[in-house]
């Protein structure tokens, strides 16, 4: 054994780990450890350090309902009604004359149809009369008091040519208007009692009436007299009534026998509300001396006295004419009377109104993501196995 060399229980000279460091094997095993445990303290430290966040916008709509309050100026107009009854003399007297009675009821017709607001409620019918009453037909459709002007417009095209025959009687004619206002009147279709209707009734003769007089045969009012007063004291009044006429309106309303006359059928007419009936005589004055003043009794002229020395009167809603040329030619003064009874209101109404809007809002976020790379975890995990395998081999 070579004496320099250890021997057992010679004190060594140098340390075990100078020994291990004079072994080039040794020194490449430990190079390999620092790497290894290196690389996975770093990709540990790389991983668990905190990362930079990526930043990104992302937009989104959401909807939202708003409620919004205004204040509402509403302008409503209100349109009174008009219902146009014309009742045209068929008695054999006016037979000569007759197609031009029925050329001044088509110009009444036009009038009221070019004048009246086109909203306005407007209803319109026509009948003939003389002894009996009848309606104006159009191919056999009775022109009743109706919203189809166009009905009453052929109904009076188709008279014309027609021969008329009959006496003077106004009881009937009358009845027929009384009832055609309370059951196909503008007013009796429309509910709401606020709305104003027009009656008028236009009344066309050229004769004084078989049953409109006094038991003295006084037929017109020369002193006040209340010749078509309802019930009036000493009205003693002969002429009858038909049987329809009678059952018709004196019968509903109870009357007696003595007070079932023309004059009360007349009154009863006039005092329907917002009624007015339009007297138009034509003829020769002098023949029908009393048909004037007691057609302008039977008009809507209570309130004012008919002159007998000149036959006139300031009535608006009566006038007298020697032919029907003449009428024609005042006509439509006569009609804008009645028609300005027509009005139109307004009323300007005032009202919040609360009213729900659909919003849309864009709403922009911003996305934070942190995203770490797994392979760096992955490489440290799989350097440790290499790193414990080194530690193990001897030296």
């Amino acid at each position: 054994m070579d004496p320099k060399k250890y021997r057992p229980g010679q004190r060594r000279r140098h340390s075990r780990c100078w020994y291990c460091c004079r072994n080039v094997g040794n020194w490449i095993t430990f190079f390999f450890i620092l790497i290894g445990l290196g690389g996975a303290i770093a990709a540990l430290a790389l991983y668990l350090a905190p990362c930079k966040p990526n930043i990104s916008y992302s937009t989104n709509l959401r909807n939202r309902t708003v409620a919004n309050s205004s204040v509402v100026k509403t302008v409503n107009y209100n349109y009174d009604g008009a219902n146009v009854f014309i009742m045209l003399d068929f008695s054999g007297s006016i037979s000569s004359v007759y197609d031009q009675e029925i050329e001044s009821a088509e110009m009444i017709l036009d009038y009221f149809k070019t004048n009246l607001h086109a909203q306005a409620p407007f209803h319109a019918g026509a009948i003939r009369w003389s002894s009996s009453v009848s309606y104006l037909t159009a191919s056999g459709v009775d022109a009743k008091l109706g919203p189809d002007i166009d009905i009453t417009a052929r109904a009076l095209k188709e008279q014309k040519g027609v021969s008329p025959t009959g006496g003077t009687k106004f009881g009937g004619p009358m009845f027929w208007a009384w009832r055609e206002f309370q059951e196909r009147s503008t007013g009796a279709v429309d509910i709401d009692p606020a709305n104003t209707h027009h009656n008028f009734a236009i009344f066309v003769t050229d004769g004084e009436p078989q049953d409109y007089m006094n038991s003295n045969s006084l037929k017109y009012p020369y002193n006040g007299e209340t010749l078509d007063r309802p019930f009036a004291p000493g009205g003693s009044y002969s002429g009858s009534l038909d049987s329809a006429t009678s059952q018709g309106i004196c019968d509903p309303k109870g009357w007696t026998d003595a007070e079932c006359k023309t004059a009360n059928v007349i009154r009863t007419v006039k005092d329907l509300p917002n009624t007015k009936v339009m007297g138009i005589f034509v003829g020769d004055k002098d023949v029908g001396q009393n048909g004037v003043p007691v057609l302008h009794n039977a008009s809507s002229c209570d309130e004012y006295t008919f002159d007998q020395n000149t036959w006139t009167s300031p009535c608006p809603f009566f006038t007298s004419a020697d032919n029907f040329n003449e009428l024609k030619l005042a006509l439509d003064d006569l009609m804008s009377k009645l028609a300005a009874e027509v009005s139109v209101s307004s009323k300007v109404v005032t009202e919040e109104r609360v009213v729900e809007e659909l919003v849309t809002d864009e709403i922009v976020e911003e996305v934070y993501t942190c995203e770490k790379n797994t392979d760096v975890l992955l490489l440290a995990l799989l350097l440790l196995p290499l790193l414990i395998w080194l530690m193990a081999v001897p030296t």
